[in-house]
């Protein structure tokens, strides 16, 4: 409730949620410490990591990893990249990408079981792509234009944040006829957005082929090219992870296309 009318804070601690919220957050934040002290102690160590049979792994890398790295490289640059940041930098990926791009795969599915014919033609081109491979890799995925047709069209009909994360006005505006003053708190409707008869022909029909037409480049959504399709928001505010969704809500759909046949 304090997050979006803090003048109701008082609500959370009568009912308990601010302590319950405190408690959580201690043990994650707990839990990310862990995860960064282990890496660093395998640095320190020369990389060396004890898998689970025993044997040692002298090459095993991750995301963490690459994080540690930047830290170094932001020493030597005078710059600062400290644990609280690559926690940060952790939550934003793991929490916020896991959520929203699991959102967007249930209703993937939910729209190609009601639409059979979208569905074969998108798993014809799946089993196409990969067929000799007895699997979908991102080596497979820029063969695969309506698969991130169907992933577009999706998030345009359900946008995984309805709600875009609100922003505050620096200054008085005008925007189409209505005056905003400064100071004033903004919040995006995505879901409208995706919906609006104005920007979108048969805009409460699921129809992927809008997005073969004009693909959909997810490197440029959110730079402010096109404000008809803002899942990812836009601007320097945008949703950072947007490169990294995408490719991975494909990847998930395609295997699960490639392998498992659909049904009501």
């Amino acid at each position: 409730m304090r997050e979006i009318a803090p003048w109701l804070g008082w609500v959370d601690t009568l009912t308990g949620l601010e302590a319950k919220t405190r408690r959580t957050f201690e043990a994650l934040d707990g839990l990310l410490e862990r995860v960064i002290a282990d890496h660093r102690s395998r640095r320190r160590s020369g990389g060396r990591q004890v898998l689970g049979d025993g044997e040692v792994d002298d090459d095993h890398r991750d995301f963490v990893d690459v994080l540690l790295d930047v830290e170094e490289m932001d020493k030597d640059a005078g710059l600062r990249l400290d644990t609280d940041n690559i926690k940060a930098i952790i939550m934003d990926i793991f929490a916020a990408g896991t959520d929203t791009s699991s959102t967007v795969l249930g209703w993937a599915m939910a729209e190609l079981i009601n639409h059979p014919r979208e569905m074969r033609k998108l798993q014809d081109e799946v089993r196409g792509a990969a067929c000799a491979a007895g699997r979908v890799t991102e080596d497979h995925l820029d063969g695969m234009p309506y698969l991130r047709a169907v992933i577009g069209e999706t998030m345009r009909l359900h946008a995984p944040a309805a709600l875009l994360i609100p922003r505050e006005t620096t200054e008085d505006t005008e925007l189409l006829g209505y005056h905003i003053p400064a100071r004033t708190r903004v919040v995006i409707n995505a879901w409208a957005i995706g919906r609006d008869p104005t920007a979108w022909e048969r805009a409460e029909e699921f129809v992927p082929e809008r997005f073969v037409d004009a693909p959909v480049d997810y490197s440029r959504v959110g730079a402010g090219q096109d404000f008809r399709f803002v899942p990812f928001g836009a601007g320097r505010r945008g949703c950072p992870g947007a490169g990294f969704a995408a490719p991975t809500m494909e990847l998930a759909l395609a295997n699960m296309l490639y392998h498992f046949d659909w049904g009501r």
